[in-house]
Parts: structure tokens; sequence; C-alpha cells
């Protein structure tokens, strides 16, 4: 009896860590990063709040987000700094992003790797503030309710220090392995 058990345990363990993920994850993973680089940049603190998981963080070298309501908040202050008028309402800048390299760690967990650069804009006539910063966002993902958000990004950019709220990562898992938020939600 005891030896099927182990036998079942170890054929689960092994299971979990082969998940390779879906058309359908890869597909969902690479909406979520359009749509926190459209809400950021329309300045959409809902929209940009709702990419995270409840608990999610978004940490860079002088921020450290936690949940969604610390997320929209810094939105809203980014907003409050001056907006453009209606008649020109387009962003002042774009965060474009390359393709996501996706590690499954099982079926509802992964950490996605992706290239970031945020172009200021720019007219025809080359007035404008062009590329503005380059780097990469180190996510933790959580599949929610069927759907991937992100538990914890942080943005790492050239000459950046560590952000203010660094964890350490337990014996064997890189930082960007270690989740904010336990598997389980909470």
């Amino acid at each position: 009896m005891m030896a099927g058990v182990l036998a079942s345990l170890t054929a689960a363990l092994a299971h979990a860590g082969s998940y390779e993920g879906t058309a359908d994850d890869y597909s969902q993973i690479n909406r979520l990063m359009t749509r926190y680089s459209a809400a950021l940049d329309n300045r959409d603190a809902q929209g940009w709040a709702s990419v995270f998981t409840q608990a999610g963080a978004f940490r860079d070298f002088h921020l450290c987000l936690v949940g969604r309501k610390q997320i929209a908040a810094f939105v809203e202050q980014l907003k409050s700094r001056g907006q453009p008028s209606e008649a020109t309402a387009r962003p002042r800048s774009h965060h474009i992003n390359g393709h996501p390299w996706i590690e499954y760690l099982d079926r509802d967990h992964a950490t996605a790797h992706t290239f970031v650069m945020v172009v200021g804009d720019v007219g025809r006539n080359h007035v404008g503030s062009g590329i503005e910063v380059t780097g990469t966002y180190d996510d933790q993902l959580k599949r929610v309710g069927g759907h991937w958000l992100i538990a914890d990004r942080r943005e790492i950019s050239p000459g950046d220090g560590p952000p203010p709220c660094e964890q350490a990562a337990p014996p064997g898992r890189t930082s960007h392995q270690q989740p904010l938020e336990t598997h389980d939600g909470k």
C-alpha cells in the first residue's frame, strides 16, 4: 500500500514539472503583456491593476507596489501629474514588448522573461524623446479562474539597483522564481 502511494506521488511530481504549456496558454500570456502595456500607456489605472493577481506586485529600482489598490493608485498619481489634452489624447510613451520566453513551472504557474523598450512620441519633424529606456520584465505568472495574471513583475533596466522590496529566494531557486504569494493564492 505504502509503495503504491509513494509511486503515485512520485509520478504526480514528475508530471507537474513537465508541463509544456499549450497554444492557448501562450496566446493568453501574450495578450496579458499587450493589455499591460496598453493600460499603462493610456493611464488606465483599473486596466493596469487588472492584469495583476489581487496580491500581485510591481517592482523596479525605486518602486514596490503590492496589491491592485497600490498598483492602480500609482497610475492615478501619474494621471494627476498631467495628461495630454483631449485633442492629443494619445499616449506620450509606448511600451513595446518582445516575445516572452516562458517557463511553465506547472499547469497554473510560469515565469516569463520579456525584453521591453519604452519609446516616447516623436513627430514627423523628429521632435520628441525617442527611446526612453530599455530593459526586461521578469515575471511570475499565475493562472486564476482560467486566466493568466501577473503575480510578481520585476522591471530591470541597465544600471538599476535592486528594488526596495527585493525578496530572498529559497535555496535552489532564483529570485525571479519566488512568487510573492503562495501557489494556493494566500
